[in-house]
């Protein structure tokens, strides 16, 4: 199987961590990942860097590329849409020529313009049709010029679409008649033993956490804010504990946004060494949107994989994030957690104050998140759903 993908399956990002467990049961001598985008440590042991494949090789060949640029200098932060720099697809194509492995499936992990442009290429340059599963964990169909487009031009390649929310799949099925589209949001693991049992009062060693990177950077100032309210009523309040991968802290910090002191950047844990912190933990914290109403397309359809981990430990979660949002109608509507705009700094430490002082209600939300996942996240069983697909499909073409 070829998995195609934009960024490196790697652990540093919820993308590789949902790939991991998804594709622990199998084998890996079977599994190859070419990828455009970030190149960090790969998960894969057949990994393919086309980035220097990419984008034409002069910066400002062919003119469109030239143009593009200026657009997304001059007009994209007018407008808010940016105009894709062509892929330079005869050279990806030639660069997939040499590859020597034959596939039988791809299973095709992309979001943006350039993704599934990139994703042509290489379906242009193999040596005979392969049946291609689309995963879409993120989606960002306004972000550039001819998103629509460059879906429609994959559609006879496509076998299935998989998709993490019910909104992707309600806005990908007028541009893909016929296709089948399943919504599957990819919350599976194997659940830890045991749950989180007890939700104490509020001490001084309340402990609070946040999973993974920041997308929007200006979350950070917002939950900083929002906790330097939280700990001016409740004295003695520690900092939030943020679990990341190094390579996510290096990311902020290299913006110029300091994490502490409100928060304070901790290991990066993954298995056991994660859930044993998180059961110690009494609240999680998951950034996600700043508005009231969703503002971008990250917002409206993506789902953030942390919420796996929280829900299998029954750890209560506070989700800073408007209505309209996946991840807000996720947790709203399984009554798993609460949720408040990021950017309404006093809604947020009022929602904040009131869970950390009730812990009769936290209980209530991590004993409802506990069940969900015990109902829901079985790897198992996601793992054989995937696999017998993999081999439907495949034999089918």
């Amino acid at each position: 199987m070829l998995v195609f993908s934009e960024g490196v399956i790697s652990r540093s990002h919820g993308t590789g961590t949902i790939f991991e467990r998804n594709f622990a049961a199998y084998p890996p001598g079977k599994l190859t990942n070419w990828f455009i985008g970030l190149a960090e440590d790969p998960l894969l042991a057949g990994t393919v860097d086309f980035n220097p494949h990419r984008w034409p090789r002069s910066n400002f060949s062919p003119p469109t590329t030239l143009a593009a640029k200026i657009w997304n200098r001059v007009g994209a932060p007018v407008f808010g849409r940016q105009w894709c720099v062509p892929v330079n697809h005869a050279a990806l194509r030639d660069a997939v020529r040499q590859q020597p492995t034959e596939f039988d499936l791809i299973y095709a992990i992309v979001l943006t313009r350039e993704g599934l442009d990139a994703l042509a290429a290489v379906l242009d340059g193999l040596r005979r049709p392969v049946p291609v599963i689309l995963q879409i964990q993120d989606f960002f169909p306004r972000a550039h010029f001819g998103f629509w487009r460059a879906v429609r031009r994959l559609a006879p390649h496509l076998a299935e679409i998989w998709v993490v929310a019910p909104s992707i799949a309600q806005a990908l099925a007028p541009h893909l008649p016929g296709k089948a589209i399943k919504v599957d949001p990819l919350f599976n693991l194997t659940l830890p033993q045991p749950g989180k049992t007890q939700h104490r009062d509020f001490t001084p060693e309340f402990r609070t956490v946040v999973l993974g990177n920041f997308w929007n950077l200006a979350l950070l100032p917002d939950l900083k804010a929002a906790w330097r309210l939280c700990q001016q009523r409740l004295p003695g309040l520690p900092a939030i504990q943020w679990h990341c991968h190094p390579a996510g802290i290096e990311r902020l910090r290299a913006s110029a946004i300091a994490p502490g002191p409100e928060v304070e950047p901790a290991p990066f844990l993954t298995g056991d060494a994660l859930f044993v912190t998180l059961r110690a933990a009494d609240l999680a914290i998951i950034p996600f949107s700043r508005g009231v109403e969703p503002q971008t397309d990250y917002e409206l359809y993506s789902m953030p994989s942390r919420i796996t981990e929280l829900a299998a430990v029954g750890l209560p979660v506070f989700c800073l994030s408007g209505r309209g949002t996946a991840l807000c109608d996720y947790v709203t509507t399984h009554g798993i957690g609460r949720a408040a705009p990021a950017a309404l700094i006093d809604q947020v430490a009022d929602g904040l104050v009131a869970l950390i002082r009730d812990p009769a209600a936290r209980a209530q939300l991590g004993q409802a998140a506990r069940r969900h996942a015990e109902q829901n996240f079985s790897l198992s069983d996601q793992q054989a759903r995937m696999y017998q697909s993999f081999r439907r499909i495949a034999a089918a073409k």
